[in-house]
C-alpha cells in the first residue's frame, strides 16, 4: 500500500487534515464575496487549504483562479502568470481560453506551454505606458470573466508578499484602484511571511489597508490530527495507540507539515499487522535529521556567533524572554541590542516567527538538530 502520509505536496479530500472550521469560514465568505487576507507560518498547509475551498466553490459554480506569486520577479512577470492562471479559470475549451486572452491583453503573444495551457509572453521592447495598460486589462479580467460566464469568481493570490518587490506601493495602489469596483469577484491574498503581509494590509499609510478580513491559520487541534493520523496508519492495517499518537504531536507540536514527515518515515518503518511504538518514533525523528542534517549546517555556517547563539537559546529555552538579562547573560547574547537585531534579521530571513508574543522555530526538525547540537 502506498504511503498516506503526504508532504511537500498540495493534498486535498481526504488526504487534506481537518481544517473543517476554517474551510467553511473561508467558503461562506468568499460566497458572500468577502476579500480574505490569509497568513500563516511556512508550511503550515494555507496552499492545500485554499486549493481545497476551491474545490467545494467550483461545485457551486464560481470560477476560481489559484495565482502563485512567487515566481514573479517583475510586473511583466506578475502579468504573464495572473493572465495564466485566469485562462485556466475560463474552464472552457483550448479555443474559447485562447480568445479570451486575446481579449482582455490584445498586444501580447499568446503560447501554449508545456502542460498545455494557454499563456502570454510580454515583448521586452515596451514602454511604461504599455505596462500600465497591461495591468490594467489583467486586473480587470476576473470581473470581465464573471460577467460574461454569468457566475461569480474568486482569485486568490498566493505569496502575496512578493508584490513588496515589484514596483512597491505604485503596484499595490493598482491593484485597489481596479479591484475594488469588482462585484462579481472576491479574493483571496495569502502568504507565509505574516511581517510582511502586515506591511501590506495593517498599516493605515498603505494602499491595500483593511482590504480584506484578516484570517491567521494556527496548528491543527490536537483531538481532530490524532484522529486523521490513527485513521491513515489502521489504513495499512498498523496498529498505534492513543499515547503514540500524542507521542508525535507532542514532538511536532500539531504543525501539518512536520506532523505528516514524522508519520510518512514512521510508516516506512513498519510492515503491515505492526505497532508503532517509541522506537520507531525515535528512529524516524533520527532519519529526518540524518537526511536534513547537510541542509540544517549550511544554514548554520551561514550565521554570525550571536544569531547561532540566539537560535540555540531559543530551541532549548524557549523564546517568551529573549530580552530578558537572563536569557541574554545564559546564552553569552551581549548587549540587548545585539539580540533585537538578531532577531530581526531571522524573522526576516524566515529562521524564528512571533507567534503569540514569543519568538518561535517552526522547523521543529531544525529545533531538534539544534538541541542536539
Amino acid at each position: 500500500m502506498q504511503n498516506p502520509f503526504i508532504f511537500g505536496d498540495v493534498v486535498s479530500g481526504r488526504d487534506f487534515a481537518d481544517r473543517q472550521r476554517e474551510i467553511d469560514e473561508l467558503t461562506r465568505d468568499l460566497l458572500g464575496q468577502t476579500n480574505i487576507i490569509i497568513a500563516s507560518p511556512r508550511r503550515y498547509g494555507k496552499t492545500s487549504l485554499v486549493l481545497e475551498v476551491f474545490r467545494r466553490l467550483q461545485t457551486r459554480g464560481v470560477l476560481t483562479a489559484y495565482v502563485d506569486l512567487f515566481p514573479a520577479t517583475s510586473r511583466a512577470r506578475f502579468i504573464e502568470i495572473y493572465a495564466g492562471a485566469l485562462s485556466q479559470a475560463s474552464r472552457g475549451k483550448l479555443e474559447e481560453a485562447i480568445s479570451f486572452l486575446r481579449e482582455i491583453i490584445p498586444t501580447p503573444k499568446i503560447v501554449i506551454r508545456p502542460n498545455g495551457v494557454p499563456g502570454i509572453e510580454i515583448e521586452l521592447r515596451r514602454t511604461r505606458k504599455d505596462d500600465e495598460a497591461l495591468l490594467q486589462s489583467v486586473l480587470d479580467a476576473p470581473q470581465k470573466l464573471a460577467e460574461r460566464k454569468k457566475r461569480s469568481a474568486v482569485v486568490a493570490f498566493d505569496e502575496f508578499q512578493e508584490i513588496e518587490n515589484l514596483d512597491g506601493e505604485q503596484m499595490q495602489r493598482e491593484i485597489r484602484s481596479r479591484i475594488q469596483h469588482h462585484s462579481k469577484v472576491a479574493y483571496v491574498f495569502a502568504g507565509s511571511r505574516k511581517h510582511l503581509l502586515d506591511r501590506i494590509f495593517a498599516d493605515k499609510t498603505k494602499p491595500l489597508y483593511r482590504i480584506g478580513k484578516a484570517l491567521y491559520l494556527s496548528t491543527i487541534p490536537a483531538g481532530d490530527f490524532k484522529d486523521f493520523i490513527c485513521s491513515k496508519f489502521q489504513s495499512g492495517k498498523i496498529r498505534i495507540s492513543d499515547n503514540m499518537a500524542d507521542e508525535i504531536l507532542s514532538f511536532t507540536e500539531c504543525h501539518p507539515y512536520y506532523t505528516q514527515q514524522l508519520c510518512h518515515e514512521i510508516w516506512n518503518l513498519l510492515d503491515s499487522e505492526s505497532q508503532v511504538d517509541e522506537s520507531h518514533i525515535a528512529k524516524a525523528i533520527q532519519n529526518v535529521l540524518t537526511s536534513q542534517s547537510y541542509a540544517f549546517a549550511t544554514i548554520w555556517e551561514s550565521l554570525p556567533r550571536t544569531q547561532r547563539a540566539l537560535l540555540r537559546g531559543i530551541a532549548v529555552d524557549g523564546g517568551a524572554k529573549v530580552f530578558s538579562r537572563e536569557f541574554i547573560a545564559g546564552h553569552s547574547l551581549g548587549a540587548p541590542s545585539n539580540v533585537q537585531k538578531a532577531t530581526q534579521y531571522l524573522v526576516e530571513r524566515g529562521l524564528l516567527e512571533r507567534m503569540n508574543g514569543s519568538y518561535v522555530i517552526t522547523d521543529v526538525f531544525y529545533r531538534e538538530w539544534l538541541r542536539r547540537a
